[in-house]
């Protein structure tokens, strides 16, 4: 099961001031967040795509999840239900005035405009999306849902992301895993 919620922030940008619409889906099991999309014009062919993107059968976020909640946002129209629903995902749509229904998800946003896009003035959509890959490691790292802790150090000494942290640290981590289940196994009998 996994959730989603639609944030805005304001960039500046040479047009002047800009509404950026950003689009996140938490999994409620692991409360791992994934950026969906990021958009100054959303509509209803941008949340099709992303409905694509979602359920993609190789790297989709939604692909193998049965239920997906959002609030009654008009962005998330029947077209972008219908694009779910074909991939296996119902949509579960909460009610009226019901917060409280999406919490993990609201909390979320609540703690990310809180701690890092209320603090900040953003220039260009680039700077907005850095940002919010940065927020998402420290939200991922914090929260240990990156459990590795070679991959969390390294991410936090090297400041790359943690995808490719696991790239570069990949076969070394489950060779350290091995040894070290080893040895607590010979320390046991000992």
């Amino acid at each position: 099961m996994a959730v989603t919620d639609l944030l805005t922030v304001e960039v500046w940008t040479l047009k002047g001031i800009v509404r950026y619409h950003v689009l996140f889906i938490m999994r409620l099991k692991t409360r791992e967040v994934h950026l969906a999309g990021v958009s100054a014009s959303c509509n209803g062919l941008w949340m099709e795509q992303i409905a694509r993107n979602l359920t993609d059968a190789m790297d989709g976020v939604l692909f193998g999840f049965k239920y997906l909640i959002h609030d009654r946002d008009p962005f998330f129209a029947t077209s972008f239900q219908g694009i779910l629903k074909d991939a296996g995902v119902n949509s579960v749509i909460a009610p009226r005035r019901s917060p409280n229904l999406n919490t993990f998800c609201e909390r979320f946003v609540r703690s990310m405009k809180h701690e890092c896009l209320d603090q900040m003035i953003f220039v260009g959509e680039r700077s907005l999306r850095y940002t919010i890959a940065e927020y998402l490691e420290h939200y991922h790292i914090r929260n240990g849902i990156i459990r590795d802790s070679r991959v969390r150090s390294y991410v936090l000494s090297s400041r790359t992301t943690a995808t490719e942290a696991r790239s570069q640290v990949g076969d070394a981590s489950k060779e350290c895993l091995v040894t070290t289940t080893a040895t607590q196994r010979d320390e046991k009998k000992a």
